[in-house]
């Protein structure tokens, strides 16, 4: 139809083909194997983030010329007939980007496979060794993939808070601080019974803060912890002019937003967290590619982000019994 996406390939000489839904695997009947023969798969998935790059190259290297000499081109018995000669860097191949780690490479020479070793990285080349120079011709057909070396890592997640005073925290959002809630809360409970209160800061009488959590656009402080029956309480609603969720229902996401999810740099609030680029504020490789004080305390713990488009936007925004009924109209 109109507007479909048509993908073409070609699989002559191909030895294996891959099955319409991706589950299996044929081998074509031309490769040699056995009963005992061990293959090994690899898969590359989410390859847009991964950078991968694939260049063809045909011939000895992109830093090589054949010269051929025809007939009567050198002096008499001075060179083989019709000789051709390689000249230049033999065995090096260019690509658009510098690379470092020769385990990112996927390189084939006229479909064999090579391995670390077989060569070297060399700026923004690859360099073949001495001996698979001497099994590369004019016509071989040299196949280099490239996988990025910035790995990929877990998501970070950080807070932006503005209190009513206009003083400004930088919270980090931490799954292995974060749980949820388990019972229906109003504002005239006292407790707040969540999944697992020992991710949260265990506070006491004692302690210097009050613990502190968001739950949808509410901050919660508490001066109690019980970990055994997972619930917090000595609570105080809506603190720092956050609006009060008036009815706090199972599945909200308690996020602990205390002093040790604080982003620590001295210069959060006036300074990039990226690494330094040449002329330029950040060197554009992002925030998990960055080795900041900042950027490597967001690293060191997986963002969970809540649904704030389903807590903030829940049907129930007003407690029960707090209006005379009718006078708000719930929508299905």
């Amino acid at each position: 139809a109109d507007g479909d996406t048509v993908i073409v390939y070609n699989r002559a000489s191909a030895e294996y083909t891959i099955s319409g839904d991706g589950t299996e695997i044929t081998i074509d009947g031309g490769v040699s194997f056995t009963s005992s023969s061990v293959m090994r798969v690899n898969t590359f998935a989410n390859h847009d983030p991964l950078r991968m790059q694939t260049i063809v190259h045909v011939g000895q290297g992109t830093g090589s010329t054949t010269v051929i000499d025809e007939f009567d081109e050198v002096g008499f018995d001075s060179a083989a007939f019709d000789r051709s000669s390689v000249v230049g860097t033999v065995g090096t191949y260019d690509l658009d980007r510098t690379v470092t780690n020769v385990n990112n490479f996927w390189v084939t020479v006229d479909g064999a496979r090579l391995h670390p070793g077989d060569y070297i990285t060399n700026g923004t080349s690859i360099q073949m060794s001495i001996a698979t120079q001497a099994t590369i011709t004019g016509t071989s057909v040299v196949v280099i993939t490239h996988i990025s070396e910035n790995a990929i890592k877990p998501s970070v997640g950080f807070r932006i808070f503005q209190d009513m005073n206009g003083n400004v925290e930088y919270l980090r959002m931490c799954k292995d601080a974060t749980t949820s809630v388990t019972q229906q809360a109003v504002v005239s409970d006292t407790k707040i019974y969540v999944k697992d209160a020992s991710v949260l800061p265990l506070i006491d009488g004692n302690s210097e803060y009050p613990g502190v959590v968001f739950i949808g656009g509410e901050r919660i402080t508490y001066w109690e912890i019980n970990t055994t029956d997972n619930y917090i309480t000595k609570l105080r609603r809506g603190t720092l002019g956050t609006a009060v969720v008036q009815r706090i229902t199972p599945g909200y996401l308690v996020v602990d937003g205390g002093k040790d999810q604080t982003l620590p740099a001295t210069n959060t609030h006036t300074n990039t967290w990226y690494d330094a680029g040449s002329g330029t504020a950040a060197d554009g490789l992002g925030i998990q590619q960055s080795s900041t004080v900042n950027a490597n305390f967001l690293k060191a713990c997986e963002a969970e982000v809540p649904n704030y488009r389903l807590e903030l936007n829940d049907r129930y925004f007003a407690q029960p019994g707090y209006v005379e009924e009718d006078y708000i109209e719930v929508l299905p």
